[in-house]
């Protein structure tokens, strides 16, 4: 199978003037789905007033069995769905190991989703937690031809990439939020997410067969079914 050619130029965040201009889509992302990340943070609230997630799980089982009811709502009316419903991951992961701590739990909660993996028990934290993935981590972006939906934005962090997306008076961008030796995976499956399909001159060989199977399975679809 053959894929088409085309070349993406890296930017220099110079260029942009990215400190004045720049719109990070994750904060729209936050808010546009509040409802969903308040019941999260409600939830991890909720699981950090008891040294034991057993003994959440008893004191608090009937408000846990309404939130699952709310987030499953949530979950319906969304397109695309959000990340998942965590309480279900909850009695999973106490029904394996009952004197899991609180934080363990929590824990395991953003292991099992880890679209969570940004979100506390406390609304400062997690504002803080954003701030730090709307930084960049490379002084280069790369410009993306279409608008980035929230199920870009979800699936990417979804996939836990390091990538992020921003837009700059009407143009749209993937920037990198945190270093690495190689970090091309993650932004190639960026722009499969955004424009379906990847410049050649982004993946430096890195075996994405390595990477989340969220990224191995999008990346095997587009190698296998692009022709010529």
């Amino acid at each position: 199978m053959t894929t088409p050619f085309f070349r993406m130029p890296a930017i220099h965040t110079d260029a942009l003037k990215i400190d004045e201009n720049a719109d990070y889509l994750l904060r729209q992302y936050f808010h546009n789905h509040s409802d969903y990340f308040d019941a999260i943070t409600e939830l991890f609230t909720g699981i950090e007033d008891y040294a034991l997630g057993k003994e959440f799980l008893a004191a608090e089982n009937d408000w846990l069995n309404e939130l699952s009811d709310d987030i499953d709502n949530m979950e319906r009316n969304e397109m695309p769905p959000l990340g998942g419903n965590p309480v279900p991951v909850i009695r999973r992961l106490l029904a394996d190991t009952p004197e899991l701590s609180s934080d363990a739990l929590i824990q395991g909660i953003k292991e099992a989703i880890p679209l969570l993996d940004f979100v506390e028990g406390d609304d400062e934290k997690t504002l803080s937690n954003i701030d730090k993935r709307c930084e960049l981590g490379y002084n280069t972006v790369y410009p993306i031809y279409c608008k980035p939906s929230d199920e870009a934005i979800s699936s990417a962090l979804a996939a836990d990439t390091s990538i992020g997306f921003l837009e700059i008076e009407g143009s749209w961008f993937i920037y990198l939020h945190s270093s690495g030796s190689d970090m091309s995976v993650d932004i190639g499956y960026g722009y499969l997410l955004v424009d379906d399909c990847i410049p050649n001159n982004i993946l430096s060989g890195m075996p994405y067969q390595e990477m989340n199977p969220m990224i191995t399975e999008a990346m095997n679809a587009y190698f296998n079914g692009v022709q010529l």
